[in-house]
């Protein structure tokens, strides 16, 4: 599934070969080469952000706020910020990190500066604004180049067709009296099976950071004819997603909804998930 330092020419207008305006915040007033060039307030935060840009006469030009796929597939974290324009135009921007201040909301989302590396050699140097006003022009060059609203659109069609077909699918037909088999694949990935019948693949991942561990736990299906979203094909169906850290929860793909589980070990849950996928007849 998808960039932070001060505000470097996010509205100039700059030509082939020039080098791009250098800009500042200060007391919510943009500079551009120590001059006020446009007003800039609101907040940003790892909980809320939301700003606005206007014109020093005060008229609203621009406001970017944070956006969060809605759901809690895990699959489908998708998190951005939306940028309207006062002419109604807006686009949806996903990334990969949080930003905590003006200037990197400028920086990266409007300037579109790589944010891992810093690097500005793919930067947006376009004017937005011009005189005080929007450059129709170019914020259409800009919602062209960095609109993610298809991502969005696909991923909400591949979440319902999946949910179809795996319902079509599972409850799978066997002898439920039989018992369950785990069958090691290799260290990740594990078939589970039952009266002769491969239910699910488990794929584990383990992930580490400051915060401990996580123990992710994906329940996949694969398939012989492929399901096909945005010009895609697909040829895995997931049944459901465990992510077990202090809290762990269940994701069931069939139904769209997590749920709080227990388990006596996260970093060995296979058959404590498996029952509970058979019990709720997910499986």
């Amino acid at each position: 599934m998808l960039m932070i330092t001060s505000l470097m020419g996010l509205m100039s207008a700059v030509s082939t070969g020039t080098f791009a305006q250098e800009y500042d915040v200060k007391k919510d007033i943009i500079l551009k080469d120590k001059v006020p060039y446009a007003k800039i307030g609101g907040k940003v935060g790892l909980s809320n952000t939301n700003i606005a840009i206007n014109s020093l006469n005060g008229d609203s030009l621009i406001k970017i706020t944070k956006w969060i796929y809605p759901g809690t597939n895990p699959q489908f974290q998708l998190f951005g910020y939306k940028v309207q324009f006062v002419d109604g135009r807006s686009i949806t921007k996903l990334v990969d990190f949080m930003l905590v201040n003006k200037e990197q909301v400028l920086a990266y989302i409007l300037k579109d500066r790589d944010f891992s590396t810093g690097k500005r050699d793919n930067e947006f140097n376009k004017a937005l604004i011009v005189n005080n006003v929007l450059d129709e022009a170019v914020v259409a060059e800009f919602i062209a180049k960095y609109n993610h609203e298809s991502v969005i659109k696909e991923a909400d069609e591949f979440q319902a067709k999946e949910k179809e077909m795996l319902s079509g699918l599972f409850p799978m037909t066997r002898n439920r009296n039989q018992p369950v088999k785990f069958v090691e694949v290799n260290a990740e990935t594990t078939d589970v099976m039952q009266d002769n019948v491969r239910l699910i693949t488990i794929i584990k991942k383990t992930e580490t950071n400051s915060l401990g561990t996580k123990y992710i736990y994906t329940f996949k299906r694969n398939l012989v004819d492929p399901f096909v979203v945005g010009g895609k094909k697909y040829y895995t169906l997931t049944l459901a997603t465990a992510t077990c850290d202090s809290f762990p929860k269940l994701y069931v793909n069939a139904s769209g909804k997590a749920q709080d589980v227990r388990l006596a070990s996260p970093a060995h849950a296979e058959s404590e998930l498996i029952d509970i996928l058979i019990k709720n007849n997910y499986l």
